[in-house]
């Protein structure tokens, strides 16, 4: 029912929200009513928004985290009248937009800086992706011969993340290094570094610094509920998960100053982790590691403090993540031995336990925790968060998936940058 929107929108119907936004800003700059003299060009232009309004309420609405799409659902909570309903209300709107915005909207699009960031992060992924997938793949078979054949068969469980990890490089071997093409120029890279006013006259204050007005570019936080979830096994290597969930968008005003604090709170937790890695004075990569992020996270609190601005992932703290982290540093210091001078060093089986933490921790933890009466406080963060985004948690969305691997990631990428 929604094929003839996406073919006047010139894409599939398996289209990404990112396909769809890509192709209705070019057909939109060609066909806009200020630009186009086609006696029928208002209507065309409003059929195209409404295409596109229409679309976007399909994709936002069906299983958007999926690793393949044959399987994604196709319904949605939502009847068909109701997405025309909402979408054509908002097409009206869209399409009384002047030119001259939509085409600011364009060029904002076009020159978003994060696309290459992840980007980046994708292609670094796939190039430490074989490496990585045949020390999981020897790493039992060394240990069997240093310490023991009981033990090459304990960690056995290694093979399997190695094994499919191969088994994706090889399946995906004709794509795997064609992601895309950076965009960025000399001249992008140095717009990171620029904090000045992008307005003379900010109509918001800025959330983060009392006092301050909102003059800079804002702060995103995106929200997502999960509605349900639909499990498919084709086999040992074939399961797809699919999550069908309502998107809300949470756009937080913040003023120069927020923004320098928030860039320099990032670099310092950089800085503070890399340079332990390297030059602190511990044998163990792994206390190197976890060093470096004590370290940041004390030099960039004392730096909100020192400025008194707030932290943008602030929402990132909750009891749970507080849980987790005291389960992991248990873990971590029962299979570690210190030595005079304060030096600290892990076991040979340390990496084994934190594979099956970051693999198989938050759901133990979360089912254990599931009989308290105050588990759904858990999730919520400590710090309030102004009364829109914590009127969200109470409502049960959340900010990223909870499952195995990205549970771990994505708080760790997101506080760091």
């Amino acid at each position: 029912m929604f094929e003839k929107y996406y073919q006047t929108l010139g894409i599939p119907a398996d289209a990404d929200e990112k396909t769809l936004k890509k192709a209705f800003r070019k057909l939109a700059l060609k066909s806009h009513p200020d630009v186009n003299n086609s006696p029928d060009a208002g209507e065309r232009f409003h059929e195209l928004c409404e295409a596109y309004e229409v679309a976007l309420r399909h994709i936002q609405n069906q299983t958007t985290f999926h690793t393949n799409r044959q399987y994604q659902t196709e319904e949605t909570d939502y009847s068909y009248e109701d997405v025309i309903r909402e979408a054509r209300e908002a097409a009206y709107k869209r399409a009384k937009m002047k030119y001259e915005k939509m085409k600011a909207e364009q060029e904002l699009f076009e020159q978003s800086g994060w696309r290459d960031v992840l980007l980046l992060f994708n292609y670094a992924g796939r190039i430490l992706a074989l490496p990585l997938a045949l020390f999981f793949i020897g790493l039992p078979i060394f240990i069997g011969i240093k310490e023991g054949i009981g033990l090459f068969f304990g960690l056995l469980f290694f093979w399997i993340f190695g094994g499919y990890l191969l088994i994706q490089i090889y399946i995906s071997r004709k794509k795997w290094f064609r992601q895309g093409k950076l965009k960025w120029t000399t001249k992008d890279f140095f717009k990171l570094f620029d904090f000045s006013p992008l307005t003379d006259n900010p109509q918001a204050d800025c959330y983060y610094s009392d006092g301050k007005r909102a003059n800079s570019d804002p702060h995103k936080l995106s929200f997502h509920k999960i509605r349900e979830v639909k499990l498919q096994n084709n086999g040992v290597y074939q399961h797809y998960v699919g999550y069908k969930r309502k998107f809300k968008d949470v756009i937080i005003p913040r003023s120069c100053k927020a923004r320098k604090v928030h860039f320099a709170e990032s670099l310092i937790k950089i800085f503070s982790l890399f340079g332990s890695l390297i030059f602190v004075p511990f044998p163990d990569f792994i206390w190197r590691f976890c060093f470096g992020l004590f370290l940041g996270a004390l030099l960039s609190s004392a730096l909100l403090c020192l400025t008194r601005t707030r932290s943008k992932v602030s929402f990132l703290l909750n009891y749970f993540l507080l849980i987790k982290v005291g389960v992991w540093m248990a873990f971590i210091i029962s299979q570690s031995t210190l030595h005079p001078g304060f030096i600290l060093e892990s076991s040979i089986y340390t990496p084994f336990y934190i594979m099956v933490l970051i693999v198989f921790g938050d759901m133990i933890l979360d089912l254990l925790l599931k009989i308290f009466p105050f588990y759904n406080k858990l999730y919520q963060p400590i710090f309030p968060q102004g009364p829109l985004i914590d009127k969200l948690y109470k409502e049960g969305y959340q900010n990223y998936l909870d499952i195995p691997v990205w549970s771990t990631v994505y708080p760790l990428f997101t506080w760091l940058f």
